[in-house]
């Protein structure tokens, strides 16, 4: 495998073919296409999505009985059962059954005994899985710093208090909106009707490659452009479109194999899904990285390695602007620049 990946990148970076001039657009696109599938293949994003997920099986129920329990002081929590159903959906028939079951705990759950016991088992797990999280973001943006802990504990937490909010907002307004009685009479119109009909069926997939693009910014702990967020969202949002719907046949398809495990089925079926959604995640933000330093798009997770002949020239080249600057400030060196 190795032996093929370096001669792929050899052949794709060869200074040859393109000496003095831009690399067409289908080369570019082959980079990227390239280093995302060599990342892949090195295994370093499928241990931490596999890490990601058990994080998730312990977080999932107290995160989102805290998000629902927020949303029902609110009046309106019923309105986030559609975004856990359409995530669920990929596991086919049982994708209701377990919907039911979430949201059917999340309405037993108490104000008082969310206040009284599960409050430090809550922040516990959550912060736990907020902090692997970001280690795994930052693995890909190459941040050896996280966050403090005070960060952690009040960025993350408003997080919690304000993006189950938000959603529900966004779905109440294009619940409404798809309900005016200018929206009614285009949908009556051929073939504005079928375009609207499509458009409402994109809405959860729209949020969905929002939220990546929102998680790109936001979790690393470093400086994230908005256009890369944005496109390494639409692209892990795209993807985890095609691949419910194969996760979909799939489930469909082997539902006789599944029966040998009887009721863990269905807890498997969630587990292997949520590592599918982990890794397209990273993927993401793996492309996200690149389109914002594509230096790195042949260096990868590599640590670059050079002779001792090149480290002594490059040292002597730092002296050497170094004792310029100091005979003719202007420029001002240091270490940064």
């Amino acid at each position: 495998m190795e032996f093929i990946i370096e001669r792929l990148e050899k052949w794709l970076w060869s200074d040859k073919r393109h000496t003095g001039r831009a690399p067409p657009r289908w080369l570019v696109g082959t980079r990227y296409a390239f280093a995302l599938g060599r990342d892949f293949a090195r295994g370093d994003l499928t241990l931490r999505a596999m890490s990601l997920v058990y994080s998730t099986m312990w977080a999932i129920v107290p995160l989102l009985g805290f998000s629902f329990a927020v949303l029902k002081g609110l009046g309106f929590h019923r309105e986030l059962e559609p975004l856990l159903a359409n995530f669920l959906a990929p596991l086919g028939p049982r994708a209701g059954e377990l919907t039911e079951r979430v949201v059917t705990f999340v309405d037993n759950v108490s104000g008082s005994t969310l206040g009284s016991v599960s409050v430090a088992l809550l922040l516990f797990s959550v912060l736990s899985m907020a902090q692997k999280v970001e280690g795994s973001f930052n693995f890909v943006w190459r941040v050896d710093r996280p966050r403090s802990f005070a960060r952690r504990f009040s960025e993350y937490l408003s997080v919690m208090l304000v993006a189950p909010l938000l959603m529900t907002v966004a779905m109440g307004f294009m619940a409404t909106l798809a309900s005016t009685a200018v929206v009614t009479w285009i949908s009556s119109i051929e073939p504005f009707g079928t375009w609207l009909t499509r458009l409402g069926s994109l809405t959860p997939y729209v949020l969905v490659t929002a939220t990546f693009s929102f998680l790109y910014v936001f979790v690393p702990n470093t400086h994230v452009r908005l256009r890369p967020a944005l496109l390494g969202g639409l692209f892990a949002g795209v993807l985890w479109a095609f691949s419910g719907s194969l996760f979909a046949q799939f489930v469909v398809t082997a539902s006789r194999n599944w029966a040998i495990y009887a009721g863990f089925a269905i807890v498997l079926v969630a587990m292997l899904w949520i590592y599918v959604s982990w890794l397209i995640l990273l993927l993401g933000t793996q492309l996200a990285f690149y389109l914002q330093n594509p230096e790195y798009l042949r260096l990868g997770q590599r640590t670059q390695s050079m002779s001792n002949g090149l480290t002594e020239r490059l040292a002597l080249g730092a002296m050497l602007l170094v004792g310029r600057d100091f005979e003719q400030p202007g420029h001002g060196w240091r270490a940064e620049s």
